[in-house]
């Protein structure tokens, strides 16, 4: 599968920006997408796989790899990377989705630092992640001391995107991404952007008061897959900056929470005045945006944020991105880099597979295809039908027999 990659334009910047050690590269990242197990094991992969006639005379032995993600991690080889690497992603100025999360660990660098991770306190770093809006592509990687807020980070990645040539149609962001100075800069920049309000907001509040009594009315309805919710667009004025907030209300989410909700304060007779209020709030979310968006599409546009997310689960679940074992920033960048590179070589390959196979039963599906490895040449064994399918899907045109 990996002579796919062979034909992209992925493939290409490596060569250029790798030009001694694309091989590593290569063979390393396909490592973590095939065998996402410790670094130190990449040798095992490599040995046992057909990587290994494909990449001859490499060493990926764990003596080695420290040294080897160190020198990739060189800032001058990451940024010759991003230079080459983003002119080849073609919708990178149709929208960018922005999104952070915390790798948690113990490892001795100045970057990891005290943060929150999955509502908890620990030692961490940063990960930001860019995304494009359409493809879901990914475009770019940050990394910063754990402690370090959200809120501070969008300036810096739009500022650095600029010097990769990325100026972007709109901005998605989360709701750690809201702050009165990020929206004016956004603002300033004339970069149209939509996140969401932090409920702790008191704007938040207010809207909620002044919607709520009509929000759920037949004019306000649209439907999301197969549910309906209610959406409601209020013109606002933020610090003098004029906005659009859209109230969104989740009629079942709301139900269900109510339900908790009361269940536990009957219970414990904890019913008082603020609760009426309290239960106002339930099931609902509030979008801010710096244009006028059709409110049947609000909803929609902004959950194409999920594919930074997906990505997320990607990296930490399938790729094994933790537990973080490097004990230099270079090499943490080295290491983070072939994890990025993992994950365009998973994305690209997921987009050829298409919906009928998944990347997970397309690997397993593939372990069982083996070879005997003689003197000058290889014996490919007999392919199964679902191996010959998935071979013919991806226009991959397995021999008989093939040379060494």
């Amino acid at each position: 599968m990996l002579r796919t990659i062979k034909s992209t334009p992925l493939y290409e910047v490596i060569q250029e920006s790798f030009p001694d050690l694309s091989n590593e590269v290569l063979a390393l990242s396909y490592h973590k997408i095939c065998n996402p197990s410790a670094m130190s094991l990449a040798k095992n992969f490599y040995t046992g796989n057909y990587v290994s006639q494909l990449f001859k005379g490499i060493d990926i032995s764990s003596q080695k790899i420290s040294g080897l993600l160190k020198t990739i991690g060189e800032e001058k080889t990451l940024r010759s990377f991003f230079k080459s690497y983003i002119k080849t992603v073609q919708d990178r100025e149709n929208g960018l989705i922005i999104d952070s999360t915390a790798l948690p660990n113990q490892i001795h660098i100045p970057f990891t630092s005290w943060g929150y991770s999955d509502s908890n306190i620990e030692m961490s770093i940063k990960f930001l992640f860019v995304t494009t809006k359409e493809s879901g592509s990914p475009l770019y990687f940050r990394y910063m001391p754990g402690s370090i807020p959200d809120v501070s980070l969008v300036t810096n990645t739009l500022e650095e995107l600029k010097e990769y040539g990325v100026t972007s149609s709109i901005a998605l962001l989360d709701a750690g991404f809201y702050s009165q100075e990020n929206i004016t800069k956004l603002t300033e920049a004339k970069l149209p952007f939509l996140t969401r309000l932090p409920a702790s907001r008191k704007i938040f509040k207010e809207l909620i008061v002044k919607t709520a009594p009509s929000l759920n009315t037949a004019n306000n309805a649209i439907k999301y897959g197969k549910r309906i919710l209610y959406v409601k667009h209020e013109p606002i004025e933020i610090d003098g900056l004029n906005l659009n907030a859209y109230v969104i209300l989740d009629p079942d989410k709301k139900q269900k929470q109510i339900n908790k909700i009361l269940v536990n304060l009957i219970e414990d007779d904890l019913i008082d005045d603020n609760t009426d209020s309290e239960l106002l709030k339930q099931g609902i979310f509030i979008l801010i945006s710096s244009f006028h968006i059709d409110i049947k599409q609000i909803v929609p546009l902004y959950y194409k944020r999920q594919k930074v997310e997906q990505l997320f689960a990607i990296a930490k679940s399938d790729l094994d991105i933790l537990p973080l074992r490097v004990h230099s920033e270079s090499t943490l960048r080295g290491y983070l880099l072939i994890n990025f590179v993992a994950l365009c070589i998973y994305v690209l390959l997921n987009n050829a597979l298409g919906s009928n196979y998944s990347m997970e039963e397309t690997l397993q599906i593939m372990r069982n295809l083996k070879c005997k490895v003689y003197t000058d040449k290889l014996l490919i064994s007999e392919t199964t039908k679902v191996q010959r399918e998935i071979f013919e899907h991806l226009k991959i045109l397995v021999p008989k027999t093939t040379g060494i």
